[in-house]
């Protein structure tokens, strides 16, 4: 459940940077989706957050969405740049 409610987080937040950077196209949207929710799940891995079936923790949830909205910047700065 934990890492459901992870991925569904980074997908939101994912979306939602979408629409900081101006990248309102349904294709990027939804690649900034799935790399907010990769990243959410790895951002938690490499910080050492263990997932259970209960086990929601908000310092997980805060360092997913962090790692989620650092690495969908760092992708539409690049696009920006490589244009």
């Amino acid at each position: 459940m934990a890492l459901a409610v992870l991925l569904a987080v980074g997908a939101v937040v994912g979306w939602l940077m979408s629409i900081v950077w101006k990248q309102d196209s349904l294709p990027l949207s939804l690649v900034n989706m799935v790399l907010g929710s990769g990243s959410a799940f790895f951002g938690n891995l490499a910080l050492g957050y263990e997932f259970g079936p209960s086990m929601i923790h908000a310092e997980a949830l805060w360092a997913g969405s962090l790692c989620s909205a650092v690495a969908v910047s760092i992708v539409a700065l690049l696009r920006r740049r490589f244009r």
